[in-house]
């Protein structure tokens, strides 16, 4: 992974693909104990990301990949809940680097 800086922007992160794969490999894993630990049905939990429940079902089952942006957009969901918010970094599904950055804002 490799940090940009830009004159007078934010930093912005760039993850290499084989990143964005371990990550992604990593929340798959963990997603029904993630989702059991919010007490939240596939429905929800996929309307709440912005993808269909049958998209978010072959994903928690390992029969579909998951992108980048879901990937995105489930770690915020889960970084956002109290339940799992510190749960997310002790299984190293939270990258570091964002963790740093949030901490700067």
């Amino acid at each position: 992974m490799k940090i940009n800086k830009h004159a007078g922007k934010k930093q912005a992160w760039h993850f290499m693909p084989e990143e964005k794969d371990y990550f992604i490999e990593k929340l798959t894993d963990e997603l029904p104990v993630l989702r059991s630990t919010v007490n939240i049905t596939q429905e929800d939990l996929a309307e709440a990301v912005g993808i269909s429940r049958q998209t978010y079902n072959a994903i928690e089952g390992g029969k579909r990949k998951m992108s980048w942006n879901t990937y995105l957009a489930l770690l915020m969901f889960f970084d956002y809940n109290p339940r799992t918010h510190i749960m997310i970094r002790r299984l190293e599904i939270f990258p570091e680097i964002m963790e740093l950055q949030q901490s700067e804002l």
